[in-house]
């Protein structure tokens, strides 16, 4: 009888555990050279995520480049100073450490027994074995705070390690990881991120390649050895391909977007990397191979930076790990390439030196300098499967972009946020529109409609995508965020009294804020002059309320009323300033003096220049004295807070006493900032606020770029052509912009995540169909004629160009909700409306089985036909069988959900 290919007996190894069903394809994962080569035979190490005939490469690769300053700057001298490591040393005398100590711990051999196998070293492979020895002999195997967290590390280190240990330190060592992998299974057997039976559908978020990657890991480490079972690297595979399948949209875009998704494959990489020489395709997985465009859509137009939504926006990229792995997979992929540059040129959470000693490619700035067309990049991105869309008015550091989502996966109790329809928005190199992001996932920190005060539930409802159009000229998006505020959501468990709980879209729900309505549209416009429109259809019963459309400005923007409908955004300060450089600055020393002896609080007007590599920072000294951080240490200033406003030296209790008379404040700088003025100031005064103030009696402001700069800095001349973003609430008439700033301090934790500034339009109304303008722009750029009521709109432009907006429902436009739009331009129409005629495109569109789709726009000519007749019975039961039929058809779920959601539209 022919025997099993390993592949198959894996397979049918995992089935018999309850684990879902390995894809079969045999394909070789990557074309790389290095780093995916087979694992030696059983009994031979290192075999997990290196082999011994990996060593030469290796070791030529950390000759030079990124691998050689991982090498030289970190793992090896954390090595050569292992014995005196504070964490192996309390392990030593106590016997205990707490989850980060182990965590630390074990990381840290790990990187020793990879730079003792490396650089062939007998004295940190004695020290890196010492370690291991200490740990299994005192670390429980059995238990853990966290199994995921030092399991894998500590499998690494026997791997790497293998051949220098004797065969009593081997079984030693061996008994504690099987005893460790046993306990780790089980406590992962009834976990649905882990191998829990039916669950597959269920390992989407980011504990699945953490938790199921340091299992797999941590077991392959003894591959073939005493005590190994098969199973463990089988259940392990599987689980690995439910993340990829349920976590990562077909589109690409993970559910837990930037951050959650790296920090998942911390450990995740490590495990894709051993499937990958074990001939496991998974590298090609299709989901995987798509996660790079969606990377190059969330980046702003100035790169090096995500927007990255949700837990935790824009503080870091993430943790490279997943970034390393996958440039290294991909060698021939420009886009993969392009993001990779931009995100080792940006702010990172860990360096991760183990990871790019094995993994991290030398940056090329030919990668940068790719156009969109030779990456294949459209305007245009649609992630359906994530409700996110990304519109651009081209693909320059300068052009427009425009984000917006209702996301109906990532919901619940999870790392979603409170911000279903909510949007954010860049242009001429700035961010304008923010999410207030990090951990701060409640309403307040998005840019929504509020009723009352009050928007959407936490944990999150699901949200809906009703249609997406790109005309090119045009692009908009449309989506329902109706059970967002009707319900906030909680873990089962968490829930003491079931009533007036109930299963909503398959989450537990409480009702929080129930609305009639909530839609919401965003379109871009593009052309010479890009703009968007944002349409809001929400009401929340038959009484006035006063509803209020609110968004989250950053930090360092000076709001500038026109008149009580419109405003105009600005940088806080157009003029000169200077520019640090990334290394080697010198102290800049600002000499300034104060009229009369008094407290004085110290404020910068600085931020991050965003063409410079992303580490920036401050501190501030005074007359000689001891230096402090300039707002950093107390705010989370990153990203888009980054760019230049008012920080005050972080001074203990705020403010100094200062005798009248010269003084001196030494500013040094950190990375590449840019510096605008010196503002002393009497002890109470606040200069970051939106408007326009002039300092009090008593201040001094110092223009630095006006004063004698250290050699290496750049003086910047003032910027007469400054960015500038208008906006106007075209409707209600009655509505009002007001600007203020806003804690974002969460009311559950406490948690402070900084300032920033909120821009309101407030009314009292039953239903207030807000449409808001927004026109990033130069200063010096025409701005627009624009005439406009609930219905209409025209915005006229230099030069006679008129764009004629209809927003529905209304006579001239019959449109299926209020947040439904036509545009006009000569010639060209752009509509975003849920029609019969554009579900039957759509239909054809994303039904494969052609007659299906036939049959399935029968159904929608009869609905239309009773429509127009006025029998709303017989149109509803028409389009009750379309959605039956379809739930039954072969279509991405995302692509019928969006159909089904139509159809349920036009039935209302």
């Amino acid at each position: 009888m022919t025997p099993l290919p390993r592949r198959r007996l894996l397979q049918l190894t995992a089935l018999t555990a309850g684990a879902t069903l390995i894809p079969m394809p045999e394909l070789r994962a990557t074309p790389a050279d290095y780093g995916f080569g087979p694992p030696p035979p059983y009994g031979a190490h290192p075999r997990v995520v290196t082999a011994p005939a990996d060593l030469a490469a290796l070791r030529l690769r950390v000759q030079g480049g990124i691998a050689r300053m991982n090498h030289v700057e970190g793992l090896r001298p954390a090595a050569l100073a292992l014995a005196g490591n504070a964490d192996l040393r309390k392990l030593q005398q106590t016997g205990q450490l707490t989850s980060g100590e182990q965590e630390r711990l074990a990381k840290a051999v790990a990187g020793a027994a990879l730079t003792a196998w490396l650089d062939d070293s007998a004295e940190i492979a004695a020290t890196a074995r010492d370690a291991l020895l200490t740990w299994v002999r005192a670390i429980p195997a059995e238990t853990s705070p966290d199994f995921s967290r030092s399991s894998h590390a500590v499998g690494l280190a026997y791997d790497w390690l293998h051949p220098r240990l004797n065969e009593a330190e081997r079984a030693e060592a061996r008994d504690w990881l099987v005893r460790r992998v046993t306990a780790y299974e089980t406590y992962l057997d009834d976990k649905a991120y882990g191998f829990k039976p039916g669950a597959a559908a269920e390992r989407w978020d980011n504990w699945v390649p953490h938790y199921v990657g340091a299992f797999g890991t941590t077991a392959l480490a003894i591959e073939g050895e005493p005590g190994y079972l098969d199973r463990w690297y089988a259940k392990s595979v599987a689980s690995m391909h439910d993340f990829l399948d349920h976590g990562i949209g077909p589109e690409g875009a993970p559910l837990e977007l930037v951050h959650y998704f790296a920090y998942g494959m911390w450990q995740g990489a490590y495990l894709m990397n051993a499937m990958a020489r074990r001939g496991d395709p998974v590298l090609d997985h299709p989901h995987l191979r798509m996660v790079p465009r969606w990377w190059s859509s969330d980046l702003f137009p100035w790169g090096r930076d995500f927007n990255s939504l949700a837990d935790t926006r824009d503080v870091f990229n993430g943790v490279p790990v997943v970034y390393h792995l996958m440039r290294l997979a991909y060698p021939g992929d420009p886009l993969m390439r392009w993001v990779y540059t931009n995100v080792m040129l940006g702010w990172q959470q860990v360096a991760d030196n183990l990871s790019a000693v094995l993994w991290a490619s030398d940056l090329d700035q030919a990668d940068l300098a790719r156009s969109a067309d030779q990456l294949g990049l459209n305007p245009g991105q649609f992630f359906a499967h994530s409700g996110l869309a990304y519109l651009r008015s081209g693909w320059g550091g300068d052009d427009v972009y425009f984000q917006f989502q209702s996301d109906p996966a990532c919901a619940g109790p999870s790392h979603a946020h409170a911000d279903r329809t909510s949007f954010t928005l860049a242009g001429e190199s700035r961010l304008w529109v923010m999410d207030a992001g990090g951990f701060f996932p409640h309403d307040v920190g998005h840019n929504l409609v509020f009723v009352d005060g009050k928007a959407q539930g936490y944990f999150p409802q699901r949200g809906k995508i009703l249609t997406y159009e790109d005309e090119g000229w045009a692009s908009g998006i449309m989506g329902d965020a109706k059970d967002a505020y009707d319900y906030r959501t909680e873990f089962e468990h968490r829930i003491t009294d079931f009533t007036g709980w109930a299963k909503v879209n398959g989450l537990w729900s409480y009702p929080y804020n129930p609305v009639l309505r909530a839609y919401r549209s965003g379109v871009l416009v593009r052309g010479r002059h890009p703009y968007v429109v944002i349409c809001d259809d929400i009401r929340k019963d038959d009484q006035a309320h006063e509803y209020s459309w609110e968004a989250l400005v950053p930090l360092g923007t000076l709001v500038v009323p026109r008149d009580g409908r419109s405003v105009l955004l600005r940088p806080v300060d157009v003029g000169s300033a200077l520019r640090s450089p990334l290394q080697g600055a010198q102290p800049l020393r600002v000499p300034f003096t104060v009229g009369a002896r008094g407290r004085y609080r110290v404020w910068l007007l600085a931020g991050h220049a965003y063409d410079g590599v992303w580490r920036w920072g401050s501190t501030l000294a005074l007359d000689g004295g001891a230096a402090v951080p300039v707002s950093v240490a107390s705010e989370y200033d990153y990203g888009d807070c980054a760019q230049p406003h008012w920080l005050p030296a972080m001074h203990p209790g705020g403010a100094v006493d200062l005798a009248a008379g010269e003084h001196v404040a030494t500013i040094t700088a950190t990375g590449v900032n840019v510096y605008h003025a010196l503002l002393v100031a009497p002890e109470g005064h606040d200069p970051a606020g939106p408007y326009e103030t002039a300092p009090p009696a008593g201040s001094v402001t110092v223009r630095l770029g006006e004063v004698a700069a250290p050699a290496g800095w750049t003086r910047l001349a003032p910027d007469t052509a400054h960015p500038a973003c208008l906006v106007t609430v075209l409707n209600p008439a009655a509505a009002r912009i007001t600007a203020e700033m806003f804690e974002r301090r969460r009311t559950d934790t406490g948690e402070y995540w900084g300032r920033t500034i909120k821009l309101r339009a407030r009314v009292t109304a039953d239903e207030p169909r807000f449409r808001v303008l927004l026109y990033p722009h130069r200063n010096g750029d025409p701005l627009p004629a624009i005439v406009s009521d609930a219905q209409r709109a025209s915005v006229t432009w230099p030069g006679g160009v008129t764009d004629a907006w209809h927003l529905g429902p209304g006579p001239a436009f019959p449109a299926v909700n209020g947040a439904a739009v036509r545009v006009r331009r000569g010639s060209r129409t752009f509509t975003l409306d849920v029609t019969y005629a554009g579900l039957r495109r759509l239909t054809r569109r994303h039904v494969t089985d052609r007659p299906l789709a036939g049959r399935l726009c029968d159904l929608l000519d009869r609905a239309e036909h009773e429509d127009r007749r006025g029998r709303i019975a017989a149109r509803n039961a028409a389009l009750e069988s379309y959605v039956t039929r379809l739930a039954a058809a072969k279509v991405p779920a995302a692509h019928r959900d969006m159909l089904t959601n139509q159809a349920k539209e036009l039935a209302r």
